[in-house]
């Protein structure tokens, strides 16, 4: 059987959190953590954001760096991961990073609860199942 490989990516502090209460933007990582979570990117078929991070964050799901893309080039790969995301009311705003940053293949996981208009609307700019 036929398993995804996947690698989580989280920044932790010295005792053990990985937000505040406050949900206040505080950086856990440095630049050396930075490039090797390109590089995790540039080995990866997907990025995938839950909905907190999306809104949260409204990130660009992208790698960066030339040496993450070069590999992403001489293994046959496209330029850009795909970027994936799991959404419950699949209210994707046409004009956030997930839609417009990059030439990526989009993929939006929802519920059979979202919102008809929503569905419709993601579909303009990616793949919703």
């Amino acid at each position: 059987m036929n398993r995804p490989f996947v690698t989580v990516s989280v920044a932790m502090s010295a005792d053990g959190k990985i937000d505040t209460q406050a949900r206040e933007k505080h950086r856990l990582s440095n630049s050396r953590d930075a490039k090797a979570v390109d590089m995790l990117r540039a080995h990866s078929d997907a990025i995938l954001v839950g909905p907190g991070t999306f809104e949260n964050d409204n990130p660009r799901l992208m790698i960066y760096r030339t040496l993450s893309k070069k590999f992403r080039s001489l293994t046959g790969r496209s330029p850009q991961p795909m970027k994936a995301l799991i959404t419950k009311d699949c209210a994707v705003p046409a004009d956030s990073n997930f839609a417009t940053q990059g030439d990526a293949d989009k993929l939006i996981f929802t519920t059979s609860e979202a919102v008809h208009e929503n569905v419709s609307a993601a579909s303009e700019f990616a793949t919703v199942h």
